[in-house]
């Protein structure tokens, strides 16, 4: 080959290469240059603030039958679809991908979810978890119970460490980045990419970790976590494939939308956020073929907000917001291509077309060039400024406008195909202060009724019904939201025709139609709505029906609107669809709410109703947009009716019961207030108006029954929630405690769902607001709504019915929203209460309470006898007056301490019992006022001690003199056991016993002072003590120990009844131990008859009881001491003697001795026993028909009873009318018995028996055998004599009576 040859082969070989490289840059150029165009449309904002936190704490709604707080404490945006079923078949590998612009990371490390899967037979953990941890980590994992040491389950990725690391270093929040995890089930690993490089590849160790089956899914928000996660910032172009995808194909698409053709039969979901319609923004569409188009929240505000997207995506359509306002214009700012893009700077845009008006979107670029379609070209790297004026009146509030432009490549001369920039003009709504205050709730049977509504539609027809809504599935065919009018005209009752005949034919005839139908039904069989309005069947005039189905369950406002031509319905302020009207031209009254009560007993109506309105003319759509979001006044013009359900809200701000049977305020001047449950007026199959269970103005109290026994229940009623529907207004009082930092968040309502900031105008005269962190908050700061701050009240008694105020707006940026008032009702603390007259809090009187919080505006009382009341006043004058008597008996008793008198009754003796009755006295203190620590513990120690001491020197005194007089021989062995020391020791042992079981149970509980309830309802302050057992254990002991105290004295009571001394002490004690023994018998009933008294009455007969035995026992035992002390003038020893004349009482016959005056024995009740017998003598005195004989100390026993027994101290033989006498010591009255000899007999050596005439028994024991004998022998009528004869016999009366001693002082 000739080199000429060569060289051309070699020049056509580089032409060729030419050819090829051109031809290769001319196919790809118009590629890579078309997919530099447009951008990436919309996105969805999501928001992890917590805007309306406070508000929706107590918000509750029916979510599928259950009552939840909505969507969690705290309205967070989320977008979630939940099914039932499994939404895709199981998958093997798959990969996630989403272009994502975290928000601000702050001090937050955790988390940003992306998406979350749960299977349908498992939905407590997720499937698949991808999310944003660890400022930038990006985790991909399950929640199925793994090891966790599998790196594919929920411990990889919550950390950066080892080499699991999988932080991205140019990860960085506020800026767009791509994010992928890939699942490759074939080689079991799952791999992470951003931005399109691969950042890890993790082996799993677990087989097929990850069980992609699903039933539902979230995207933004999680629910395992606790409290709930929710993302924050932006998300675009969220993809699920059914594929593993390698890092070539994720890179191809990275910056570009898909086609069809990739996306077919490959996708689980794909969304890539660019269907924006201002209309239906709670809604997400899918755009794969599955059409898992999400409703993402059931209110507005906590769905998340489609925003223009400015993530690098191009090739796709372009999109925008321009808002304006009704006083100023608003503007948006866009780019047409990719300006970072090679060779941009050499391409050129024009505008082909504007859909809108210039007077409606003016368009310019950023250098002020106006532009006009069709334009001319401009610089495609230009930004286009889009400019809409100022809304007029009749603006509606959403206006989309459509831009066509092309893109020209100056130096391959390609022009692009037309794109469309898609525009939505918005007319701002302002922000709304206040929150929505109530709402009614039917659950599917139940009603509400306004008997007295009058529905006049005279004026063309012309009538507005509107009211926002939240709609559940129910079993009801048609769930009729309201119904006006008993029934259409011509349908007297259930069974006739409900439509208006003109002929004879049936209903559905062509000569019929039914006029005065107003009924709105939310939802039918066929799951639309129906709107009633008249109606004419034959055309279907005055009767709207639409499918609704995707507005269930959530808020939504609807207005049906009739004028004289046309019907209509608006959702959420938009038209939703008219028709020819049939106008009613007349009065309609009745009106139900939840039922239609025409069809019997279906129709019923089951969800939410809040601000029900009903005007007397057709509302504008500007007029129900303007509205629609605050709540009214109900003075305004035209309004028939306005039922707000407002007064729950402050029920629940007050802690206040709502009572389901209580009339729903009609807020108009009509004042048709609806009834609950109300009776239909003569409608078969309900009760019927008038009757015994049916009033007009209140529910039903009971459930009645129809002719066909039909059953209206009673409890048939709608109840009362608070509402979360999108509506400010009314301002729910914020209830406060005093001196407490409170935490609260400021509501505003934006119908836009802008982000709003509250303007604090002034703050509250009392206390100050603080920001969370402390902060003093002044009048003219501004701080995002839903911040939390705090209001402090620093003066506990600064509370009031409102304590304070302070005003505020709200502003979204463009505009701002009218004043709002929050007011502090700040509670006066517990045992304060509201003075109205000055609105500050003041304390209870003494013995009132106020057991919490709140704002009573007067105290209640104690059943405590308080020290001020008069009760109290008294008995503590006579419980003074009782202690200053005992005491000056115990001055006198010392004073007198060395007469005869206190002597023989022994002062230690009278000074111990004064001491027991001021102990038992003093014990009533403690049942006035209110109980403290100390006089808890005084109440038993002086009951116990008092009663013990008092008691117990009585007893022991008693039994010393049974001692004394009946069994002298003793007294005369044991002479210590009568003296003062002997009683000082007894009283001291008998009081240990006291302590012995006070000082373990104050050990063990003490009493401490508690609030109680008697069993009428009474509180009271009493001293209980915390363990009850203990309580009761010691309390039965001290029963039990001083009634065997009681018990002893009254058996020593009843065997020294009789006994004479001196001056008659015995006497006087055993009146004493029997008082005693009754009060403790009362008391004792008394405690276990607690539930028949209230604490009041039963502490004034305690405090009584121990006045009355205490001052009883006194004056008793002192009073005669001190008669006799001041009779006598002076101290001085009485002697007894015989008197000189002897009374014969047998028969009125006298018996006349000589007297002499014999010595006897004079013992004393002081116990001093020396003389004991001492000076007894035996006397015999013998007449021509009497002996006179006497002997000291026989034992005698007349009769057989149990107290037959006694201690004669003289016995007295009457020789000449066979009888004895029995004389007791210094007992003036004697008692004789006239026997039969022949019925003397000897029983033992000391002891004989013998036989009055009467056949009484009578038994004398002697002192020795030879007394006995010689007894026996005298009383046989034998000449031995018992004893020395008597020169003279002592004078003595005695009784004329057999049987016991008769005792007189």
């Amino acid at each position: 080959m000739s080199r000429r040859s060569v060289t051309m082969k070699l020049f056509l070989g580089f032409i060729l290469h030419v050819l090829v490289v051109v031809q290769q840059y001319v196919e790809a150029a118009p590629d890579a240059f078309e997919n530099h165009i447009g951008g990436a449309g919309m996105s969805l904002r999501f928001s992890a603030d917590d805007w309306y936190k406070d508000e929706n704490l107590y918000r509750a709604l029916m979510i599928k039958g259950n009552y939840a707080p909505l969507e969690g404490v705290g309205a967070k945006q989320q977008a979630g679809y939940e099914s039932p079923v499994s939404l895709w078949p199981s998958l093997d590998s798959f990969t996630i991908e989403a272009w994502v612009k975290p928000g601000p990371y702050g001090g937050r490390r955790c988390c940003w979810p992306i998406l979350e899967t749960y299977s349908a037979t498992d939905a407590s953990a997720p499937a698949i978890i991808f999310k944003i941890v660890d400022d930038g980590a990006i985790h991909f994992g399950t929640e199925r119970g793994f090891e966790s040491t599998d790196p594919c389950g929920n411990a990889e990725g919550e950390r950066s460490s080892e080499d699991k690391t999988i932080t991205w270093s140019a990860f960085a929040s506020s800026t767009w980045h791509h994010v992928a995890v890939v699942y490759d089930a074939v080689l079991n690993r799952k791999l992470f990419y951003g931005d399109g490089e691969l950042l890890m590849t993790v082996t799993c160790t677990s087989a097929a970790p990850f069980k992609a089956q699903g039933g539902s899914f979230n995207i933004g928000w999680s629910k395992r976590n606790s409290p709930q996660m929710a993302y924050d910032g932006e998300i675009d172009e969220l993809r699920f494939w059914k594929e593993a995808r390698s890092m070539a194909q994720i890179q191809d698409t990275l910056h570009r939308p898909l086609t069809s053709a990739e996306t077919a039969g490959k996708m689980v979901f794909h969304y890539h956020m660019d269907d924006y319609i201002p209309s239906e923004d709670l809604f997400l569409k899918d755009q794969s073929e599955n059409g898992y188009d999400l409703k993402m929240a059931s209110a507005e505000r906590t769905a998340p907000v489609y925003v223009p997207s400015t993530a690098p995506i191009y090739g796709g359509q372009l999109g925008t917001i321009v808002t304006r306002t009704s006083t100023g214009s608003g503007s948006a700012e866009l780019g047409l291509v990719d300006s970072s893009a090679s060779g941009a700077s050499s391409w050129t845009a024009t505008v082909l077309s504007s859909s809108c008006a210039s007077d409606v979107l003016g368009l310019e670029l950023d250098d002020g060039t106006p532009i006009t379609p069709p334009s001319i070209s401009f610089a495609a790297t230009q930004r286009l400024i889009l400019t809409a004026p100022a809304a007029a009146i009749d603006s509606p509030p959403v206006e989309h406008c459509t831009l066509e432009y092309t893109v020209t490549d100056t130096v391959s001369a390609s022009t692009s195909s037309p794109r469309t920039v898609s525009v939505s003009i918005k007319t701002n709504r302002s922000p709304v202060v206040g929150d929505a205050g109530g709402a009614l709730y039917c659950d599917g049977d139940d009603w509400a009724y306004a008997k007295d509504f009058s529905f006049n539609t005279t004026n063309y027809g012309e009538y507005t019904i509107e009211f926002w809504t939240y709609h559940f599935y129910s079993d009801s065919p048609d769930a009729t939201l309201f119904s006006i009018g008993n029934n259409e005209i011509g349908a007297p009752d259930y069974a006739s025709n409900w439509c208006k005949a003109l002929s004879t034919e049936t209903r559905w005839d062509t000569d019929d139609f039914c006029i005065g139908r107003f009924v709105f039904h939310q939802y039918t069989v066929s799951n639309r709505l129906e709107a009633y309005s008249s109606w004419n069947p034959l055309n279907n005039d005055g009767v709207i029906m639409k499918d609704i189905t995707r507005y269930f369950e959530q808020w939504k406002h609807m207005a049906i609107v009739s004028s004289e031509d046309t019907l209509a319905i608006y959702l959420n302020g938009q038209l939703l669809e008219s028709v020819p009207n049939e106008p009613f031209y007349g009065t309609r009254d009745g009106l139900y709410l939840c039922h239609w009560p025409f069809w019997g007993p279906y129709h019923w109506y089951k969800g939410f109703v809040d601000e029900f309105r009903v005007w007397n003319h057709a509302r504008t759509p500007e007029q129900i947009q303007t509205h629609m979001h605050t709540s009214l006044e109900g003075t305004e013009e035209g309004l028939l009716g306005y039922w707000d359900f407002n007064e729950y809200a402050d029920l629940v701000a007050f802690n206040q019961t709502h009572n389901p049977s209580d009339l729903i305020k009609d807020k108009t001047k009509h004042g048709n207030d609806l009834v609950p449950g109300g009776c239909v007026p003569n409608k078969y199959p309900y009760c019927k108006l008038g009757d015994d269970l049916c009033q007009e103005k209140e529910a039903p109290k009971v459930d009645c029954y129809d002719i066909d026994g039909t059953t209206q229940s009673a409890s048939g009623r709608p109840t009362l929630y608070l509402s979360s529907a999108p509506v400010g207004g009314h301002f729910t009082p914020l209830v406060l405690e005093a001196g407490v930092k409170t935490k609260f968040s400021l509501d505003a309502q934006d119908p836009d769902r802008d982000m709003v900031w509250v303007e604090i105008l002034s703050v509250p005269d009392r206390g100050a607001l603080y920001t969370m962190t402390n902060e003093r908050i002044n009048a003219g700061d501004t701080v995002p709504a839903g911040t939390e701050v705090q209001f402090h009240n620093p003066n506990v008694y600064e509370g009031g019915y409102p304590a304070t105020q302070f005003t505020y707006r709200v502003s979204d940026g463009l505009e701002a929203s009218t004043e709002g008032s929050m007011k502090f009702y700040v509670k006066c603390p517990a045992n304060t209460y509201l003075d109205a007259s000055s609105n500050q809090c003041r304390e209870c009187g003494r013995g009132e309470y106020l057991l919490t919080s709140g704002f009573s505006t007067e105290c209640k009382k104690y059943s405590n006898i308080t020290l001020g009341s008069p009760l109290g006043i008294i008995l503590t004058a006579l419980t003074t007056v009782s202690v200053a008597y005992t005491v000056g008996m115990a001055g006198f008793v010392v004073m007198h301490r060395g007469s005869k008198i206190i002597r023989a009754a022994s002062p230690a003796f009278c000074l111990m019992i004064i001491l027991g009755c001021t102990l038992g006295l003093l014990d009533v203190y403690t049942y006035i006022d209110m109980p403290n620590a100390t006089t808890c513990v005084l109440q038993p120690v002086f009951l116990a001690m008092g009663f013990t001491i008092a008691i117990g020197c009585l007893v022991i005194k008693t039994m010393r003199v049974q001692v004394v007089f009946n069994y002298p021989l003793l007294a005369r062995r044991y002479k210590w056991a009568m003296t003062d020391t002997c009683l000082a020791v007894v009283s001291i042992a008998a009081v240990a016993v006291d302590w012995i079981i006070l000082i373990p149970w104050f050990s063990a509980d003490r009493p401490t002072p508690t609030l109680l309830t008697d069993e009428n309802g009474g509180l009271y302050w009493a001293c209980p003590g915390n363990n009850e057992a203990s309580a009761f254990g010691a309390s039965t002991a001290l029963i039990v120990y001083n009634a065997l105290w009681l018990l002893l004295g009254v058996y020593s009571a009843v065997k020294v009844r009789n006994v004479k001394s001196a001056y008659n002490e015995s006497q006087h004690i055993v009146p004493c131990i029997y008082i005693l023994f009754l009060v403790s018998l009362i008391l004792l009933a008394l405690n276990y008859a607690m539930a028949l008294f209230s604490y009041q009455v039963r502490s004034i007969f305690v405090s009584f009881l121990l006045i009355v035995s205490c001052v009883f026992v006194t004056s008793q035992l002192f009073i005669p001491k001190v008669l006799a002390i001041q009779m006598a003038g002076r101290e001085k020893d009485s002697k007894g003697g015989f008197n000189q004349t002897s009374t014969n009482v047998m028969r009125s016959s006298r018996v006349n001795a000589s007297s002499t005056n014999a010595r006897t024995s004079e013992i004393g009740d002081e116990g001093n026993a020396d003389s004991v017998g001492e000076t007894s003598q035996k006397r015999e005195v013998q007449t021509s028909s009497n002996v006179y004989m006497t002997v000291a100390m026989v034992d005698a026993q007349i009769g057989g009873g149990v107290f037959s027994g006694f201690s004669a101290h003289s016995l007295f033989f009457l020789g000449g009318l066979n009888a004895i006498v029995l004389r007791k010591y210094r007992q003036t009255v004697a008692s004789y018995y006239m026997y039969k000899r022949t019925t003397v007999t000897s029983v033992n050596p000391t002891t004989l028996s013998l036989a009055t005439v009467d056949g009484v028994a009578i038994k004398l024991k002697f002192d020795s055998a030879e007394s006995k004998d010689a007894w026996m022998i005298t009383l046989k009528g034998g000449s031995k004599t018992p004893g020395a004869a008597s020169p003279t016999a002592p004078s003595h009366t005695f009784s004329g009576t057999q049987g016991p001693p008769i005792a007189n002082a």
